[in-house]
């Protein structure tokens, strides 16, 4: 998973961000197929990895702890489109023909919504470090 994000400060604490989020999770080729293998049929499978999408915009707040860390809650708005995974089987059958169905969904897409907390260290007056924990949820429903 990675992301861009964007911010302009509107008052001293107070900040619009902008964030492009982007997600694969990739598929378990080799359970698929062990699950799906019967009797004297074997399936082998390739895939395309889960993708996920988001683009998000919002609010965040720098609270200062000490002259070097603040934390930074955000609180973000936005759209994700996901993809589900394109699975290929390969069947080798009793018969020894081989079948090449492909499966695949729907794409769709979702409002999602994003809370996160940056934990800022000021290294000097213009570096620093930051850590992110972010929670996203976004509920795509999936329609055939």
């Amino acid at each position: 998973m990675w992301d861009i994000t964007a911010g302009y400060t509107l008052f001293k604490r107070l900040g619009v961000i902008v964030m492009y989020r982007s997600q694969q999770q990739p598929f378990d080729n080799e359970a698929y197929g062990s699950e799906r293998t019967w009797f004297d049929t074997e399936v082998k499978a390739t895939s395309e990895p889960w993708k996920l999408r988001s683009g998000l915009a919002g609010m965040y707040f720098s609270q200062p702890i000490s002259k070097r860390f603040s934390i930074e809650p955000k609180v973000l708005r936005g759209i994700t489109y996901s993809k589900p995974a394109a699975i290929h089987e390969i069947c080798y059958a009793w018969d020894r023909k081989t079948y090449y169905p492909e499966i695949s969904g729907p794409s769709t897409r979702s409002f999602s919504i994003l809370v996160g907390l940056n934990f800022k260290y000021n290294l000097s007056e213009r570096f620093y470090l930051q850590a992110s924990v972010d929670y996203m949820k976004s509920k795509s429903n999936y329609k055939e």
